[in-house]
Order: structure tokens, then sequence, then C-alpha cells
């Protein structure tokens, strides 16, 4: 699945959510947010009886928890087919999933026309990510998807 499909999903998605929240965006779906210590996983997606499920982890702080439902999120609307049929995550490409799940998450997040304002005007990627109150690995991630920046890498979530 290519980059600008993820993004397209993405924006379809905000629109069920007046200010890019994805907890709103779950409960639009249909899509059961459920909190619970997970020790070190920071949450998972699911299906429970047909019901869609985001667990999260209740010991992260609520800016990540926010990151997390989005990246989970993201597994929904990209993966749901593959995640059912497989019932778990096929282990033959968890880094692909996992890397459009973060695709995702950045691009339903983060308002690129901010960013790219901010970037313009000079603010460097620590700067814009406080400006626009987001992770700067979120952010320089998205940026590297659309080839702005190098980022090491998108497994920011773990």
């Amino acid at each position: 699945m290519n980059a600008e499909y993820i993004l397209k999903k993405a924006a379809k998605t905000k629109a069920l959510s007046e200010n890019r929240d994805p907890f709103d965006a779950a409960k639009a779906l249909g899509i059961k947010v459920s909190y619970k210590d997970l020790g070190s996983l920071k949450g998972a997606y699911f299906g429970m009886f047909d019901i869609p499920v985001i667990a999260i982890n209740e010991t992260l702080d609520e800016n990540m928890q926010k990151i997390v439902c989005a990246h989970e999120l993201g597994h929904h609307i990209l993966h749901s087919e593959s995640i059912q049929s497989c019932k778990i995550m096929c282990f033959d490409t968890p880094g692909i999933l996992e890397r459009e799940a973060n695709i995702f998450a950045a691009a339903f997040l983060i308002d690129c026309e901010k960013a790219a304002d901010c970037l313009l005007c000079g603010c460097t990627t620590a700067q814009t990510a406080a400006i626009l109150k987001t992770n700067i690995n979120l952010l320089e991630f998205l940026l590297s998807v659309y080839g702005l920046y190098n980022a090491p890498n998108g497994n920011f979530l773990k």
C-alpha cells in the first residue's frame, strides 16, 4: 500500500472528528476503546465477536494515548480485513503494517499546512512540534513520508 493512499484514507477519516481526535473518529466508526494495563505494550487493535476494539495502555500519558489510538485506528482503516482473516497480525509483514499505521497516525494527527508554515518561517522541527502540540518523532516521521526530512525510522511507538 503506498503512502498517498494512506494519506487519503487519513484525510477521509479526519472528517469524522472536528479536531483530529482519534477517539471521536473511533466512536463514529463503532470501535470500542478500552484502557488496560498492557505492560510494555502501548496498544492493540483486534476484533472481539465482530466488534472492533482498540486497547490502549492506561499507564501512558494522555498525548501518547492519543497517538496510540490514531495508530490503532490506522490498523482498523487499513488492515481490518487482513487482521480479521488472520485473527492476529500477519507475521510475515508486521514491519510493513506498523509503518502504514504510523503513516496514518501522523497524517491524521498533524496539520501538514500548519507544519509547513512553521518550517517555512524558519522554525526547527522541535519548535514546530511544540507549536502544533505534537510529538517531534511523529512530526519528523510525517515529514520523512513526504521526503522533507531524513527520519531514522518509523518506530517511534516502540
